[in-house]
């Protein structure tokens, strides 16, 4: 029993990725006025230029992937969209989601020698994991595809 059509649910997906990717580069365009801001706030009148532009730096890398990442499930939801998710421009998406999450991950890694927090630990783990994830289920994926052109060709 169905209780809410898949291509409605795929459209209310598409339209918040598409919300989601303007608050990304609405975030990035400010991303310098909000760091000093919050630096000037927390650290009060002083704190090291070093940390302000070691921040940006790791906060513009997470950013621009976060919105790479946004846009392929954008993607994966438009083919969704068209009853046809099972093709080979989903699992170029689901590969580029798992690079993209693992590179958020490594440059992470690197924030910890800068500014550790448990908080960071816990995104660290939250992309690694989402990588394999997204790497494994675009060979999932890759296996769906070459047995749909399979059922295609046989009938």
């Amino acid at each position: 029993m169905k209780f809410i059509n898949s291509k409605t649910l795929s459209t209310f997906l598409n339209f918040f990725m598409v919300v989601m990717l303007g608050f990304t580069i609405i975030t990035l365009i400010g991303l310098p006025w909000i760091i000093r801001r919050y630096m000037s706030f927390i650290c009060s009148d002083s704190f090291p230029q070093f940390d302000y532009y070691a921040i940006l730096a790791i906060l513009y890398v997470a950013g621009i992937f976060a919105a790479v990442i946004l846009n392929a499930l954008r993607k994966i939801f438009s083919t969704c969209k068209l009853d046809n998710p099972f093709i080979q421009d989903n699992v170029k998406n689901l590969r580029v989601i798992s690079l993209a999450s693992c590179i958020i991950g490594i440059t992470f890694i690197f924030k910890t020698f800068i500014i550790n927090s448990l908080m960071t630990i816990v995104v660290i783990f939250i992309f690694i994991v989402a990588s394999l994830f997204a790497l494994i289920l675009s060979e999932v994926f890759e296996k769906a595809v070459k047995y749909k052109e399979d059922s295609d060709y046989t009938i």
